[in-house]
């Protein structure tokens, strides 16, 4: 199939009535027209396909495709090996894009012969206010493969999200790289691989791309649950496949380590008190069976860790309800 498109633009729904015209309609607002935006209806039981329907009548840059609902990754891959353009995008059906995302990320890419272009990503609440988060790409800046990749592992100016990211088409097709189906976090399964084919990378600062942040009913807004552990598979797959042989990645990748086992003991927080003793048991399992077999020098020593995060993994460490009823008193 020839390529005749500069961009794949592709929108996975499901049950994003309330948002999905909005995303639409930023993508067919782009000031590139060069696009096409292929939106896959994941089985959607609400309105949200008839919306992409109606839309796709509008503009023909539009195609729609329903398939049975098999989650978000497996309706990014669903359509990945039919897609036209030379570059993919990937924005999900209730976020929107600003009207420069595919221009101007395409032209820093095409002008810095990038493989991948990264901008900065907004964290928008539903009453519309912005909540701040540490990922923030300052200044234009280029990168090669293990700067980039130590950029992503430490977190500090971009994370393993899809969507703020434009690609060369082939870095999927030509890798078979597809999103883990059944997988939470597919994100983080998934990127480094294609950071790991890709050459050149180049960083934008603006914001161009916009997230809704734990929308009511969204898989990140539900309560802890034992899929949260899917992290570990990510994190484990990372170390085996790039890490392991590249010492020069060691410290940003620990530092990624530590942040996930933090961020996934705050997801305790809502349920600590009614929280089974077998769960709390088999989170500090998992979390020691972690630290043993990916880290890989002493949190202490890890110039990339912030003096604030190592004391909250030492105190989540040795009292993990003190530590989570600390959180809560800050989170107050």
């Amino acid at each position: 199939m020839s390529r005749d498109c500069a961009v794949s633009v592709i929108v996975p729904v499901y049950n994003v009535e309330k948002y999905v015209r909005r995303c639409l309609d930023s993508l067919t607002g782009q000031t590139c027209s060069d696009i096409e935006i292929i939106v896959v209806n994941d089985g959607s039981t609400d309105r949200s396909g008839q919306i992409a329907e109606e839309a796709a009548g509008r503009d023909a840059r539009i195609r729609v495709v329903t398939k049975q609902n098999g989650g978000l990754s497996s309706s990014r891959n669903a359509v990945i090996e039919e897609s036209r353009g030379r570059y993919l995008a990937f924005v999900d059906g209730d976020d929107w894009v600003e009207p420069d995302f595919v221009g101007h990320m395409l032209k820093a890419a095409e002008d810095g012969r990038a493989d991948i272009c990264i901008c900065n990503m907004k964290y928008v609440n539903e009453d519309g206010s912005c909540r701040k988060r540490t990922p923030h790409i300052d200044i234009p800046d280029s990168a090669d493969r293990a700067k980039a990749l130590s950029d992503m592992f430490n977190g500090y100016r971009f994370k393993f999200h899809t969507p703020n990211k434009l690609y060369r088409r082939n870095l999927f097709t030509d890798y078979g790289i597809r999103f883990p189906e059944g997988k939470l976090y597919e994100d983080a399964y998934t990127t480094y691989r294609v950071f790991a084919k890709a050459e050149r990378f180049v960083y934008l600062p603006e914001y161009l791309y916009n997230y809704q942040q734990q929308r009511s009913g969204s898989i990140l807004a539900s309560a802890f649950s034992k899929r949260r552990y899917d992290i570990y598979g990510a994190l484990t797959a990372m170390e085996k496949d790039i890490v392991r042989e590249a010492p020069e990645l060691w410290n940003a990748f620990d530092h990624c380590v530590v942040i996930n086992i933090l961020s996934l003991a705050n997801y305790l927080l809502p349920v600590y008190q009614r929280i089974d003793r077998a769960d709390l048991q088999e989170f500090r399992d998992r979390t020691n069976q972690l630290e043993q077999t990916l880290l890989h020098s002493k949190v202490s020593a890890n110039p990339m860790i912030l003096r604030s995060e190592k004391m909250r993994y030492y105190l989540l460490n040795r009292n993990l309800g003190l530590y989570l009823s600390i959180l809560r008193k800050f989170k107050k």
